[in-house]
C-alpha cells in the first residue's frame, strides 16, 4: 500500500519510509531532479494521506543520500517493531487493506 502510492509520483527517485510512532510516518527521499524539493515533499504527503487512515500523521523530507543497513542494503518500509503497533493494522482497523 505504501509503495504503490508513493512510485507513481514523478521526480522521486528512491525513497525510505519509517514508522516512527504508532501514527507517524517519516519519508526520506531522494529526487531526480526534475521537480523542486518542496513540491515533491507535498507530492508524498499527499499521495500517503490519500493510501492510509486519516488517523496517520505523515512527514517527509528531501535528501542527498538514504541511510543504508548492514551490507549496505536500503530498507525501504520500516515498521514499529511490534507488528500491532504497524500500518498494516491500523489500516485493517479503520477499513482500509493492507
Amino acid at each position: 500500500m505504501i509503495t504503490m502510492a508513493l512510485e507513481p509520483i514523478a521526480g522521486l527517485a528512491q525513497y525510505r519510509v519509517v514508522q516512527e510512532e504508532r501514527d507517524l510516518l517519516h519519508v526520506s527521499a531522494i529526487a531526480d531532479g526534475s521537480r523542486e524539493a518542496g513540491t515533491l515533499a507535498s507530492a508524498i504527503v499527499g499521495a500517503l494521506r490519500g493510501a492510509l487512515p486519516c488517523s496517520m500523521r505523515v512527514e517527509a523530507e528531501i535528501v542527498e543520500q538514504l541511510e543504508r543497513g548492514s551490507r549496505a542494503k536500503l530498507r525501504v518500509v520500516q515498521p514499529l517493531p511490534r507488528a500491532r503497533d504497524s500500518v498494516a493494522s491500523l489500516a485493517t482497523s479503520a477499513g482500509h487493506a493492507p
